[in-house]
């Protein structure tokens, strides 16, 4: 395979260069949802939440719900890294989430499977299309090959995958139609909560 250069693998061997955290790494590269919003003074998120155009702090939303694109482009670099064999490259990954109004369960679920599929989607990429556009400077027609990839629907190979390995084709309605969250409150009501509460 003949070596092309590449800007995300000068940038990714630059940034391991410097032994971020993969935390640290995701969110320096690709400004991802796996900053630790929390650990940072209000000032200070909300400085961080202003230049990133958020609405809220990163973990109070379901991954890809307002910017899927954004996602979809992150998990590109990521393959992107991955197949141009960039040393060091071993990221961790994680979904850090704190939900206030919808089920914190079904919240994960969902990210789950859209974290999924922004893989699935930049794995889809023809990289040697892109690479070439890179290359001839063609922003709009590398633009194009990416959203070529984005926009393919594959909700129907993600729930048959999800199927063939024991899930459910729609995990959301799965949940909920197993009584599990009914289950456990009716558990916790009726045990001795002792403490502030906070769990």
């Amino acid at each position: 395979m003949e070596e092309r250069p590449k800007r995300s693998r000068a940038f990714m061997a630059a940034l391991l260069a410097q032994k971020p955290t993969p935390g640290e790494l995701l969110a320096s590269k690709l400004d991802a949802p796996t900053i630790r919003t929390e650990d940072l003074s209000l000032n200070r998120r909300q400085q961080c939440d202003a230049r990133r155009g958020k609405k809220y702090g990163d973990d109070d939303l379901d991954s890809g719900s307002i910017k899927p694109f954004q996602l979809f482009l992150i998990f590109n670099e990521l393959v992107d890294a991955e197949l141009s064999r960039v040393p060091g490259f071993a990221p961790a990954y994680m979904l850090d989430q704190s939900h206030n109004v919808t089920d914190p369960i079904e919240s994960l679920v969902t990210s789950s499977v859209e974290v999924v599929r922004a893989y699935v989607q930049a794995c889809l990429v023809d990289r040697e299309a892109l690479s070439a556009y890179q290359e001839r400077n063609d922003p709009l027609m590398a633009l194009q090959t990416l959203k070529q990839a984005f926009t393919t629907d594959v909700s129907p190979v993600l729930a048959l995958a999800r199927q063939r390995a024991g899930g459910a084709l729609d995990p959301i309605a799965t949940f909920r139609s197993s009584g599990y969250r009914a289950a456990r409150t009716a558990e916790r009501s009726s045990a001795v909560r002792l403490g502030a509460g906070i769990v």
